[in-house]
C-alpha cells in the first residue's frame, strides 16, 4: 500500500489569521465567536482524545480559490483524511464550495452544528469520530477508540 499525503497537523489554532479569512466567507448566520469556539473545542477534545487536527483549515478549490473549513482530520473519515464546515441558517445549509473542494482532492467531508460543537463534551466528540472512522496508521488510534 502506498503512503498517503497528508497535510501537517497542527496544535495550535491562529486566531489572527482565522479573523483575516473573514473575507474568504460568504454571508453566513454562524457567528465568528461561534466559529473561534468550535475550533476551541475541536483542539480541546485533540488534545483531551489524542488525536490530530488542523484547525482552521484552508482547503484549495479546483480553481485555487480558498475555502475555509473548521478543521482537517488526517486520521479520520477516509484514507486521506477529512475536512468539516459548519451548518449554516435555520435549513441547516451546507457550503457547497466545501463539498467540492473536497471531493476534488479526494477528502471526506461533513458538517457540523456550531450550537452543539462550541463548546467541549467528551461524549458528543467521541460519537461524531467514532462515526467518521478511523483511517489512520494503528500507531496512532486513540486508545478510547475500538477497532470495529
Amino acid at each position: 500500500m502506498g503512503q498517503r499525503k497528508r497535510n501537517p497537523p497542527s496544535s495550535l489554532c491562529s486566531f489572527v489569521a482565522y479573523g483575516d479569512l473573514a473575507s474568504l466567507e460568504q454571508s453566513t448566520m454562524a457567528t465568528e465567536e461561534q466559529r473561534k469556539n468550535v475550533c476551541d473545542a475541536w483542539l480541546h477534545a485533540a488534545a483531551a482524545l489524542s488525536f490530530s487536527i488542523e484547525a482552521p483549515y484552508l482547503l484549495k478549490s479546483a480553481d485555487g480559490q480558498a475555502v475555509l473549513c473548521s478543521a482537517y482530520l488526517p486520521d479520520f473519515g477516509g484514507a486521506a483524511g477529512m475536512v468539516f464546515g459548519l451548518l449554516e441558517g435555520p435549513d441547516h445549509e451546507v457550503d457547497k464550495r466545501l463539498s467540492s473542494a473536497a471531493d476534488a482532492q479526494g477528502l471526506y467531508h461533513s458538517f457540523i452544528n456550531a450550537e452543539v460543537y462550541e463548546s467541549y463534551d467528551e461524549e458528543v466528540f467521541k460519537e461524531a469520530l467514532t462515526d467518521w472512522g478511523f483511517f489512520g496508521d494503528e500507531e496512532r488510534r486513540p486508545v478510547w477508540l475500538r477497532r470495529k
